[in-house]
């Protein structure tokens, strides 16, 4: 999940109501300094494998680009004191796919910046159960398209965590406006093989997802609901999958996790509760009292990936709205082509066996990539 994304909603406004009237408020805790450290990821030890991006926390004011940290040095430490490097990969990320660890021990987390040492609380490895299912169902409270909701359902021994933390990965095929079957080179129209039609969007999850069943007689997780996805969505248009991730999570993570979720999701009403200032266990040694936002976990994380087949689904009756709602489409005869200026993209001929002239749109519209996906279809699709 994105943590730099939850923490810099905390900076919303209270609005209070006083004799009818509306007053901004900003808490105390909140406008403060920024530009604290953020660390999002965990130690997966199921595939040996841990990835952590760092960032700086914002305001929702500052509409630049988040600040990512690449100049760090990122460890894992285990309670005999053997470390791991983790490669920095860019942006922010650091990772390390070739992990030898042991399930027996505790790990924490090392990070060396310019301004500080940060280390994290020595944790455990938490064995996760497996996922039992990931399903989907259609879902309507109001007249109109019904949402398509995504559930996951598990299962643990006694012996087992009770807490749980989940976030996924989704992935959805779409088109661009028109396909460009043509390519204008060198003042001659020729095949165009290469195209940008077909693309594939991937987003990870930015919702705080947790469960405990510390109240049911059985360390069972029932149909927890994970996404809901709008019927008249693009991402259900032409093909849909979902990656589920679950981990076990020890109380004092997932107590985290719910004062995170209860200081940026309930907000915004005289009756939501007030701001807290909150830690997770991640500290500076340098200043003990700096905040960190982050909480490093270790566990066996359980996966299961499905998919959605649009031909299952029933036609939405609004609009989906793909980003090219608005693509012109023109001809362009044979002739026309002397004084062509390339300005534009070729769809298709018209004429029949012998084209008489081509269908034009602008290059925004044959480009897939201008909604943010890629050409490159994923390895599990």
């Amino acid at each position: 999940m994105n943590v730099r994304k939850i923490i810099s909603h905390s900076t919303l406004l209270i609005l209070i109501v006083i004799n009818g009237c509306l007053d901004p408020y900003a808490p105390p805790t909140i406008s403060g300094a920024t530009n604290y450290l953020v660390v999002n990821g965990y130690l997966d030890a199921g595939d040996n494998s841990c990835t952590i991006t760092l960032t700086r926390s914002q305001t929702l004011s500052d509409t630049g680009s988040y600040a990512a940290i690449s100049d760090a040095a990122v460890l894992i430490e285990d309670i005999d004191g053997n470390t791991i490097t983790l490669s920095p990969q860019g942006n922010g990320i650091y990772s390390n796919s070739n992990l030898s660890l042991n399930a027996a021990t505790t790990y924490r987390l090392h990070i060396a910046t310019t301004e500080s040492n940060y280390y994290s609380d020595y944790v455990p490895v938490n064995q996760t159960p497996a996922i039992d299912s990931v399903a989907w169902g259609l879902v309507q409270h109001w007249p109109g398209d019904p949402n398509v909701n995504i559930y996951v359902s598990a299962h643990g021994t006694s012996s087992q965590s009770r807490y749980y933390l989940w976030n996924f990965q989704e992935t959805w095929l779409y088109t661009a406006g028109y396909p460009n079957d043509y390519k204008f080179v060198n003042r001659h129209v020729l095949p165009n093989v290469d195209t940008t039609y077909f693309c594939w969007r991937t987003l990870n999850s930015t919702s705080i997802l947790t469960a405990s069943t510390t109240q049911l007689s059985q360390n069972i997780v029932n149909r927890f609901l994970v996404n809901t996805i709008p019927l008249n969505s693009v991402k259900l248009r032409d093909g849909y999958s979902i990656l589920v991730n679950q981990l076990s999570v020890t109380k004092d993570a997932f107590e985290y996790w719910q004062q995170l979720k209860a200081n940026t999701e309930n907000l915004g009403t005289i009756f939501g509760p007030q701001p807290s200032q909150f830690s997770g266990n991640i500290h500076s040694a340098t200043n003990p009292s700096e905040p960190v936002f982050g909480y490093f976990i270790a566990a066996s994380v359980s996966k299961k990936r499905i998919f959605i087949d649009p031909s299952l689904l029933p036609n939405p009756v609004g609009e989906v709205i793909t980003g090219f709602q608005n693509c012109p489409l023109d001809t362009l005869t044979l002739g026309g082509l002397i004084n062509y200026n390339g300005d534009g993209a070729f769809v298709s001929a018209y004429g029949g066996l012998f084209p008489e002239g081509y269908l034009l749109t602008t290059k925004y519209c044959v480009d897939c990539r201008t909604q943010g996906g890629t050409t490159k279809k994923p390895d599990f699709w």
